[in-house]
């Protein structure tokens, strides 16, 4: 895209005060076998694009369940240790468990491995930390060209002999499954995206560093004119009511104009753009959003899903038939949905309500909720479900995603029913919250489905 005609149609927030970053690498090699690319299994209708193997840090939701949300918005599977071993408030990671479990997989038909070597090592005497992460040598015996991704918060000298594909290390935030997710189907199709970031007003050089470093974990690249893959809005704080005026018009331009867009409001007042967003019916056509006060968070979630939402559109549409497609185009739907509800549904509406209720009724504290939770999930689930039901009718109902196959064809999907909620506190506390919906998008077929490019 020319960037002169980006600033022209978005003249109104650049005067309110539209930025441009920088990048810089984070990312630690530690050997040549990073420049090995991964093989990708012929796509079959019985089986996903590919398939990774998955050890997460925890059981938390952001360590397991986000990553493979992610991933299938490639049409990647992500196989996990079973819930049990992944810990929770009670009882940490099962390690050693989790190795016994990972030695019975079958790794012809995985892709690579992203492991948490944290994980691994956690609250491990020396001589368990140098026997778990053997795991590794036994992963390059087993398949010598498997692809390893690790991440690691510190690395120490037992990592340092290990020979690993990517290492990334997360010193400030330690949930960045999704993002080696991300960075691994980026090299693996050579589609390292183009991102150019766009603020509703100036920012703290934290936050600078912040989108930094998360461009840099999934392979992005960052460009401050000519062409871009992905435009990513950011909502910042000391946005005034001009500016955001401004900034969500820019934003409107864009997606009419058909460019991949990612939200991140990095705010803390999600509900002022969201409510702008909604009159405008906008929220089935951004591509990714995401909202936290922790901008790594907000930056890492946002480019992880629109990253591979690139890569379904730029690779899986040549590859997979009409009926294939409906998989990965539902898993972007029901990832977006979830990140409308959890980021800013619960966050800034429900999550007050039910601490409230948790105070005033169950007489406990919110991050303690103990024989309280099934209650407290209770509640929770009856609010984010009238929640879900009201922004899914009005912003998702009956929208039709039309994509243009290889073939000339196009395949039409309509978003007809939110077919399942669930909700869980899967911690006993408020803080993080685990859901999980189910989008039913059938292919229109007939004269209105699938249809030649004109």
């Amino acid at each position: 895209m020319n960037f002169s005609a980006l600033k022209q149609g978005c003249g109104k927030i650049i005067q309110a005060g539209l930025i441009f970053v920088t990048i810089v690498l984070f990312i630690a090699p530690f050997c040549d076998a990073q420049k090995r690319r991964p093989k990708i299994l012929p796509p079959q209708n019985a089986q996903f694009a590919g398939k990774l193997l998955l050890i997460p840090r925890d059981g938390r939701p952001i360590s397991w369940q986000f990553p493979r949300l992610v991933a299938r918005v490639a049409d990647y599977e992500i196989v996990f240790p079973p819930r049990e071993l992944l810990g929770d408030f009670s009882k940490p990671i099962d390690a050693d468990g989790i190795i016994a479990w990972a030695k019975k997989l079958d790794y012809d038909q995985i892709n690579g491995v992203i492991v948490s070597l944290d994980g691994l090592t956690g609250n491990a005497t020396p001589e368990q930390i140098t026997s778990r992460l053997e795991f590794i040598n036994w992963l390059r015996q087993r398949k010598a060209d498997l692809p390893i991704y690790g991440f690691v918060q510190k690395p120490n000298d037992e990592i340092s002999k290990l020979v690993f594909d990517d290492l990334l290390i997360t010193a400030e935030n330690p949930d960045v499954a999704h993002l080696l997710v991300a960075r691994f189907l980026n090299h693996l199709n050579q589609r390292p995206p183009k991102i150019m970031p766009i603020a509703s007003a100036e920012y703290a050089p934290e936050m600078l560093t912040a989108l930094k470093r998360q461009i840099a974990a999934v392979g992005g690249q960052f460009v401050a004119s000519g062409k871009a893959d992905i435009f990513l809005f950011i909502h910042t704080p000391n946005t005034d009511e001009t500016k955001l005026t401004n900034f969500n018009d820019a934003l409107a331009r864009t997606l009419a104009s058909g460019y991949y867009v990612a939200l991140a409001d990095v705010s803390g007042q999600a509900d002022a753009l969201i409510s702008k967003l909604r009159a405008g019916k906008k929220l089935d056509l951004l591509q990714t959003y995401a909202a936290s006060k922790a901008p790594d968070e907000a930056f890492g979630k946002a480019l992880a899903h629109i990253s591979m939402r690139l890569i379904a559109a730029k690779v899986l549409r040549k590859n997979l038939d009409a009926e294939q497609l409906r998989r990965p185009e539902r898993a972007h739907v029901e990832l977006l949905l979830t990140r409308y509800l959890e980021d800013w549904g619960y966050a800034e509406i429900v999550r007050p309500k039910i601490e409230g209720y948790i105070r005033a009724q169950l007489k406990v504290e919110p991050d303690k909720l103990g024989a309280g939770t099934a209650q407290a999930e209770e509640f929770a689930r009856f609010e984010i479900q009238q929640l879900a039901e009201e922004i899914f009718a009005q912003q998702f109902k009956h929208n039709v995603h039309s994509i243009l196959l290889e073939n000339g064809f196009r395949a039409h999907f309509q978003v007809a029913i939110l077919q399942r909620l669930r909700v869980r506190l899967p911690l006993q506390r408020t803080d993080e919250i685990e859901l999980e919906l189910g989008i039913h998008l059938p292919l229109l077929v007939g004269f209105e489905g699938i249809t030649r490019r004109p």
